[in-house]
């Protein structure tokens, strides 16, 4: 029989820590902390597959504990869902917060149990899945994010959810700017080391443990965002462009500009009828984003 999950709460309400084991811990292995640091000390030894976190506590804030949690490199990948009472001041403003920070969902006190159930379950198969993709051959020995095979096993398998739940899908696909002058001037070692570098802030750029990044082929990237609609893939976009600026790699031959640049294309959807348009659309905004000047991206919706 397959092991149970584990789950951590962090609340510093008694009643609510009660309340919530009662709901999950017959499908999975809860513990509770009413302490932010106590968790995140314990974190390691209970290795848990979600982390259900309360925004207002009296030692230290949700928004602070996140933070927290997503600046350590090995428990920033665990999907956090954060929780707040529904007549707190600010309610839409602190659900903004919470997914700008990196948590994966947002949960309204007083919760109903099958809604907080059903989101438990989603996040824990996503991050159980993510991770058991991880033992498999879908990563790029160069780059060390996904291959083109991981690439195409995550992107059917979040084309098929969004299919499935009517949700938003948007990705990017990336190029480097005349990357064929940077290895015939600086030779294919130098080439394969700003490859490394860009593929690495691609994925460091990405704030949400569902985003996914993978190297397409070459000196191609794709980013698939699960759950964002046109503008906010437009705001990873611009974001990309200039995380890849701030490396600073110089490119002497390019036309473009002095350092390493990319070009993306953004294509964003809802429900359709197969992955593979959602992919040429992008592809095709990567066209022009090419032809209109590169170091930028631009953007369809289908």
């Amino acid at each position: 029989m397959r092991n149970k999950a584990s789950i951590m709460i962090i609340d510093d309400s008694k009643f609510m820590l009660a309340a919530l084991t009662n709901i999950l811990s017959p499908f999975y292995h809860v513990h509770g902390f009413q302490d932010v640091m106590r968790a995140i000390h314990n974190m390691e030894d209970v290795s848990p597959s979600l982390i259900l976190l309360d925004v207002v506590m009296p030692e230290m804030s949700g928004f602070d504990a996140i933070k927290l949690i997503k600046a350590d490199p090995s428990v920033r990948d665990i999907p956090v869902i954060m929780m707040t009472a529904q007549d707190e001041n600010s309610g839409s403003d602190n659900e903004v917060q919470c997914f700008m920070l990196g948590a994966v969902d947002f949960v309204l006190k007083p919760f109903k149990p099958p809604v907080v159930l059903a989101r438990v379950r989603t996040h824990v198969k996503l991050y159980e899945y993510h991770k058991e993709l991880e033992k498999t051959s879908i990563t790029d020995a160069l780059t060390g994010i996904y291959n083109r095979r991981g690439f195409d096993e995550m992107m059917h398998h979040e084309w098929s959810r969004s299919v499935r739940e009517t949700s938003d899908l948007s990705m990017c696909m990336i190029d480097i700017d005349h990357f064929k002058y940077y290895n015939d001037h600086y030779g294919h070692q130098e080439g394969d080391n700003a490859l490394h570098m860009v593929g690495q802030a691609i994925k460091n750029a990405l704030h949400r443990e569902t985003d996914i990044a993978a190297r397409y082929g070459g000196e191609e990237f794709a980013v698939i965002l699960p759950e964002v609609d046109g503008h906010g893939a437009e705001i990873v976009a611009a974001h990309l462009n200039q995380v890849i600026r701030d490396l600073n790699i110089k490119h002497e031959h390019s036309p473009v500009a002095g350092i390493v640049t990319i070009s993306i294309g953004v294509a964003s959807s809802c429900s359709i009828p197969h992955q593979d348009h959602l992919i040429k659309a992008a592809d095709d905004m990567l066209y022009q984003a090419k032809e209109t000047g590169r170091n930028r991206f631009c953007r369809t919706a289908l």
